[in-house]
């Protein structure tokens, strides 16, 4: 296990491929801005430990610890807006692959001060992912206790992960969140994740859960925002369990739409429980099995979201398990469906998988 700490640098790729495999980088952080001269302060930095600029890259079985992006500066007028990715930093239209890795207590930057209006915080307290015209994928991820910079500015989103998925050329590159959980992460909107999905290409999170995250304002678990064009592409919540999370309004999900109505990309749930049910409306649609289910968390303050009884085994549906993208049996067969739970075990044990990333 190679350990990379606060005394070496930030790891930045431009143009080239990076693969990152059995790491562990702690304690890392990116630099802030200064005070500036003129009217508008300058951006923090942006990954606290690894930032990748229109390169490929996967990272895989991989720790990041206390990792901190950087805050904006201080300006005569406005403030600058704080570093994005409090440990990773994806930005550009190339593949990005994060998988079989922890994050824990990783913040983004807060904006900086000015006379007439603050920055923005940074956005995606552990992850900041935007793209793609690859595949992106995030999967079989442990997400405890990252923040957003500061929980009362616009735009301190998304207290573990932040995803915008835009696409410039058509429908390539599907965004997938799977098999992963999201335990005590806290943000402006969406407490564990935000989405803001502009893209032309498939949208979906699939068999993940999310407890005790909070956003001061809406979207304890999941805030997703849809804006145009999208052409009718699918968004897609599906196989999950949201549970025991907290917002000032829509304490476990809101999805809103940003663009003229009927031309987003609306979020269909499906076969999820949602403490509370799922409420349509906005840009949220609800469909089929989505009956509130409690999972009985095993741990939540601990991040241990394995449920306690067996209430959400074969509740969800096998059809919704995407692809192996990212060949995690190492088989050469991208094209099956993920094989492996969040635990390394089968993904399908008895009649159908169970919700969220475990199987019973």
């Amino acid at each position: 296990l190679h350990r990379v700490d606060r005394r070496q640098r930030q790891m930045c790729i431009r143009d080239r491929n990076l693969r990152v495999e059995s790491c562990s980088f702690e304690g890392n952080r990116a630099g802030s801005a200064g005070e500036a001269a003129g009217e508008v302060g300058g951006q923090g930095g942006s990954g606290g430990a690894v930032a990748i600029i229109f390169g490929p890259a996967r990272i895989e079985d991989s720790t990041f610890i206390e990792n901190r992006a950087g805050g904006g500066g201080d300006g005569a007028e406005t403030g600058g807006p704080g570093g994005s990715g409090g440990a990773v930093f994806a930005n550009g239209f190339s593949e990005f692959v994060l998988v079989r890795s922890r994050f824990e207590d990783n913040e983004t930057g807060a904006g900086g001060a000015g006379g007439v209006e603050s920055g923005a915080g940074g956005a995606g307290g552990a992850v900041y992912v935007r793209g793609s015209d690859a595949e992106v994928w995030v999967g079989s991820c442990v997400f405890h206790e990252n923040r957003t910079g500061d929980l009362g500015q616009v735009g301190s989103d998304g207290g573990a992960l932040a995803v915008i998925a835009v696409t410039r050329d058509g429908p390539l590159g599907a965004t997938r969140v799977v098999n992963s959980t999201f335990s005590n992460n806290s943000a402006h909107a969406g407490g564990a994740v935000f989405v803001r999905n502009r893209g032309l290409a498939a949208l979906e999170l699939v068999g993940n859960a999310f407890g005790g995250n909070t956003a001061t304002v809406s979207g304890g678990a999941l805030f997703y925002e849809a804006l145009e064009p999208t052409g009718g592409v699918s968004a897609l919540l599906g196989n999950s369990v949201l549970w025991g999370n907290a917002g000032t309004t829509f304490a476990e999900l809101q999805a809103v739409s940003g663009g003229v109505d009927g031309r987003q990309s609306l979020l269909q749930v499906v076969s999820t429980s949602i403490q509370g049910g799922c409420l349509p409306g906005g840009a949220l649609e609800c469909g089929a099995n989505t009956d509130p289910v409690d999972p009985e968390f095993m741990d939540v303050a601990g991040g241990d979201l394995r449920p306690l009884g067996g209430a959400l085994i074969d509740l969800g549906d096998g059809e919704l398990l995407p692809p192996d993208v990212p060949d995690l049996d190492d088989d050469g067969d991208v094209d099956e469906r993920i094989p492996f739970d969040l635990d390394g075990g089968p993904r399908v044990v008895g009649v159908s998988v169970d919700l969220g990333p475990y199987e019973g």
